[in-house]
């Protein structure tokens, strides 16, 4: 009996196996657009060695550049740690899905479900600070608040004159403005803006927001559709029903996302990709331009009036 009972014993040991537990801990489930947003893994007990977290389940939701950081599992006291720093650049129900951890053991535990909402970065349209309301005191009449609507009146005559006047003597000029195409007022504009060399001047933030302004603008006088409005998915999206060149959507979003991250997140892009950027920028103008422009059989079937 003394002899099955130590035959047994290491058997018993070895087929023991140690439960743990990881819990997800973040500050909010509430963001705003650009703020990053940080996850914390637990897992409990300390003798659960985690060995590497399989994060595809939310690479299916957002894509590989939102994850800004991630940690490696280190141990404190009684559990093992590890935190997340993401980033969601798109307002609206966001649902992660748990997250396979892998252990020493050879065995798995799974996270629960993330879920938040991300919120629109607000925008001051408003004043944030009201004057003080002062007292009103009754004094005589003035002269000029007598006749002070006789000469507003006066003046808004003359200044509607001149504006008049001005019109047209531009009527030719605005006319050579209107019939200019897209492509050739987005080329003007990427050039004044190369020329004033911001990222030279540490102003990068300045220089992909207005690069952005100017590509969203020219999308939506060459296709139609509120670019300048839109989300940089639905951009994408109605780039894609317009049937642009498949060849310029990846550069197309690339530049576009590059602009969103240094936007709202602080991203600093590498030193060589600004004067890249404006030269993907020049590729997609002349591509699409020469896909939208007509044929030769559309230019016969439909000849200018002489």
């Amino acid at each position: 009996m003394f002899l099955l009972v130590l035959g047994f014993a290491p058997i018993s040991l070895a087929v023991a196996q140690v439960e743990g537990e990881v819990s997800v801990v973040y500050d909010s489930s509430a963001i705003e657009t650009g703020e990053p947003f940080r996850v914390y893994l637990r897992i409990t007990p300390a003798a659960v060695h985690p060995v590497a977290t399989n994060l595809s389940p939310w690479l299916e939701r957002i894509p590989q550049e939102n994850l800004l950081a991630q940690t490696p599992w280190v141990r404190y006291g009684q559990e093992w740690g590890q935190s997340l720093t993401l980033i969601f650049l798109e307002a609206g129900e966001m649902d992660l899905p748990p997250l396979p951890v892998v252990l020493l053991q050879g065995d798995t535990l799974w996270t629960g479900p993330v879920r938040l909402r991300v919120f629109p970065t607000p925008t001051p349209d408003e004043e944030t600070a009201w004057k003080d309301i002062k007292a009103l005191w009754l004094t005589p009449a003035h002269w000029w608040e007598r006749w002070r609507w006789l000469m507003v009146a006066g003046v808004g005559l003359l200044v509607t004159g001149v504006v008049v006047y001005w019109l047209l003597s531009r009527q030719p000029r605005i006319v050579r403005e209107q019939v200019r195409s897209p492509h050739m007022w987005v080329l003007e504009q990427l050039s004044a803006l190369e020329q004033r060399r911001l990222w030279a001047r540490g102003e990068v933030k300045a220089y992909y927001t207005e690069l952005s302004r100017i590509m969203r603008e020219y999308l939506e006088q060459q296709y139609g559709f509120p670019a300048l409005e839109s989300s940089t998915e639905e951009v994408l999206r109605h780039c894609r029903k317009q049937a642009l060149p498949p060849q310029v959507l990846p550069a197309m979003e690339e530049l576009l996302r590059w602009c969103d991250l240094v936007k709202f997140a602080r991203a600093m892009p590498p030193e060589y990709y600004h004067a890249q950027a404006m030269r993907e920028a020049r590729r997609i103008v002349e591509q699409t331009a020469l896909a939208h422009a007509p044929t030769s059989e559309e230019t016969s079937a439909n000849p200018e009036p002489l």
